[in-house]
C-alpha cells in the first residue's frame, strides 16, 4: 500500500491597501489637474474673446484724440500769426493729448489684470476706504461730499486690486453727481452662496462678503447696467463727464479674478448702489 503525501503550498496574503491608496491618490491628482487645465483653457478662451473686443474698441477710441491732434496742428499752421488762435488750438491739442495718455494708461492697467502672481492678504476694508478717502481728498472737498461706512470687516484678496476697485466706484459716485452734497454709504454683510443672485452662478457651498456702495448720484436706467461694465461704453457724453469708460470694466475684471461678482442697482435721478460679492475662505 502506497502512502501519498500531499503538500499544500500556502500562498502568502499580499496587503494591497497601500496600492489602493496610492491608486486613489493618483486618480485624485489626475482629476484635479484635468479640472485645472479645463479652467485654464476656459480662461484663455474668455481672455482671447475680451482682448479681441477690447482691441477693436480701443483702436477706435485711440484714433479719436489722435485725429483731433492732427487736425488742430494743421489748423494751427494757418493761424501761426494769430496769438489768440494759437493759444486756443494749443490748449485743444494738450487736452486731446491728455485724453490719449489717460486712455493708454487705463488700457495698460486693464491688460495687466491677471490671476498669475496675485498676492492674497487679509485686507481691512475700513483702512482701505480711509486710504482712498485721503487720496481723493481734493475731489471730496470740491464736491462737498461725505463718505460713511459701517463695520466693513476684512476680506482675503489682493490689496492693490481692491484699492483699484473701490477707488473707481467711489470716483464714479463723485463724478456723476450733481447734488450739492454727494453722499456715499458703504455697508457690508456675510451671506450664503445660495443668496447670491442666480445669474452669477455662485458657489453654493461658500459664504460671500457682500459689500454695498450706495450713492445719491444721477443714476441711470437699470436696463443699461450690462453696458456700463463693458470697456469704452458710456451712457453720458464726454463733454459732460470726463473719463475713458474703462473704470467699471476694470472693477468687473478684478471681481472675476477673485472668483467674485459685481452688480448694480440704479434708477435715473435716484442714485446707484454697486454690490460686490467676494468669496470667504477660498484658496
Amino acid at each position: 500500500m502506497k502512502i501519498i503525501i500531499l503538500k499544500v503550498l500556502l500562498v502568502p496574503q499580499i496587503d494591497i491597501t497601500a496600492q489602493k491608496e496610492f491608486t486613489a491618490e493618483l486618480e485624485k491628482q489626475v482629476e484635479e489637474r484635468t479640472a485645472e487645465l479645463l479652467r485654464s483653457n476656459e480662461e484663455l478662451i474668455n481672455l482671447n474673446i475680451s482682448l479681441e473686443e477690447y482691441a477693436h474698441v480701443a483702436s477706435h477710441d485711440l484714433q479719436e484724440p489722435l485725429r483731433k491732434i492732427t487736425t488742430f496742428i494743421s489748423i494751427l499752421k494757418s493761424k501761426i500769426n494769430d496769438p489768440e488762435a494759437t493759444t486756443n488750438y494749443l490748449a485743444k491739442i494738450n487736452t486731446s493729448a491728455q485724453q490719449m495718455r489717460h486712455l493708454i494708461k487705463d488700457i495698460l492697467e486693464y491688460s495687466r489684470l491677471s490671476e498669475s502672481a496675485m498676492v492674497m492678504v487679509n485686507v481691512d476694508l475700513e483702512n482701505l476706504i480711509q486710504g482712498i478717502e485721503s487720496d481723493l481728498e481734493l475731489m471730496i472737498l470740491e464736491k462737498n461730499a461725505t463718505i460713511d461706512w459701517k463695520k466693513l470687516g476684512d476680506i482675503k484678496a489682493n490689496k492693490v486690486h481692491m484699492q483699484q476697485l473701490f477707488t473707481n466706484i467711489i470716483k464714479n459716485a463723485l463724478k456723476y453727481n450733481n447734488n450739492e452734497t454727494p453722499k456715499i454709504l458703504i455697508t457690508s454683510s456675510e451671506i450664503k452662496g445660495t443668496t447670491v443672485p442666480a445669474y452669477f452662478a455662485a458657489d453654493k457651498e461658500l459664504a460671500y462678503k457682500r459689500i454695498k456702495v450706495k450713492d445719491n448720484s444721477i443714476g441711470f436706467d437699470v436696463e443699461n447696467k450690462e453696458m456700463i461694465f463693458k470697456p469704452f461704453k458710456r451712457l453720458h457724453s464726454k463733454s459732460l463727464y470726463a473719463g475713458t469708460g474703462i473704470g467699471l470694466s476694470i472693477c468687473r475684471r478684478i471681481a472675476e479674478i477673485h472668483q467674485g461678482f459685481i452688480d448694480v442697482e440704479s434708477e435715473e435721478g435716484k442714485g446707484s448702489t454697486f454690490i460686490i460679492y467676494m468669496p470667504i475662505h477660498k484658496n
